[in-house]
């Protein structure tokens, strides 16, 4: 139940997160509908709704950029972060489709600047638009009296490979299932940077660090090392 006392349950998350969010009269059948100004409002509604209702629903997502996805809201907790998900290939889904909503602890890791920057490496490494995903980090519902952050990332077709990569390292950061308690350091130390092999020159040791990283998962490393090759590269020219 998301109505509650006189609709007080409703009009409490709209205050909190400014959507708008349109539910069936109590003992009516129908879908509940939410809306925003912003990704970040829609997402938040959607996260507190999981959390009242305290199971998974079907529901229907309209996304700028792909036609109504059919997915499953699930609510999220400590130790559970994924509120949206979409399997392309379904027979009803036409796009993949992912959102995390991850906790954290309010002094420690990435800002919201950290998470974009994060974002734009990991969609450059993938190949894929910077616009297909997207993360930032926001007090969580309670404000100042809240004891945690709350990262929300999400990503669609090609940009759900680089929201999966972008929360994998979030909670790696977050201690996953650990309460949102920070166990890694932010930022992370660089990696030092290797002498290229003898007789290797330093574009093409940079290209094939590029190409380990990447394969490793290490996205920011692999564009770090991107980076390098092309200024090797024009250097020489």
């Amino acid at each position: 139940m998301v109505i509650g006392v006189r609709g007080a349950t409703v009009k409490a998350t709209q205050n909190e997160t400014k959507a708008r969010i349109l539910a069936p009269k109590r003992g009516e059948a129908g879908p509940t509908t939410v809306s925003g100004p912003d990704v970040l409002s829609v997402l938040r509604a959607c996260c507190l709704i999981g959390r009242q209702t305290s199971a998974s629903s079907a529901c229907t997502c309209a996304l700028a950029s792909a036609a109504e996805l059919r997915a499953t809201l699930h609510p999220t907790s400590a130790s559970r972060h994924v509120l949206f998900e979409a399997v392309a290939g379904d027979g009803q889904t036409a796009a993949a489709f992912v959102a995390y909503c991850l906790p954290f602890a309010r002094v420690t890791g990435p800002t919201s600047d950290d998470l974009a920057a994060m974002l734009d490496d990991a969609a450059f490494s993938a190949g894929v638009p910077s616009q297909a995903a997207w993360a930032t980090r926001v007090r969580a519902a309670g404000g100042d009296d809240a004891a945690f952050d709350e990262f929300y990332i999400f990503g669609a077709g090609p940009g759900t490979a680089v929201a999966v990569a972008i929360y994998d390292r979030c909670a790696a950061l977050a201690g996953a299932g650990g309460g949102g308690a920070a166990v890694g350091a932010w930022p992370p130390p660089a990696t030092p940077e290797a002498e290229p092999p003898p007789g290797v020159e330093p574009a093409e040791a940079a290209r094939r660090a590029a190409v380990a990283a990447q394969e490793a998962g290490r996205l920011d490393e692999a564009a770090d090392a991107m980076k390098t090759y092309f200024d090797q590269v024009q250097n020489s020219a």
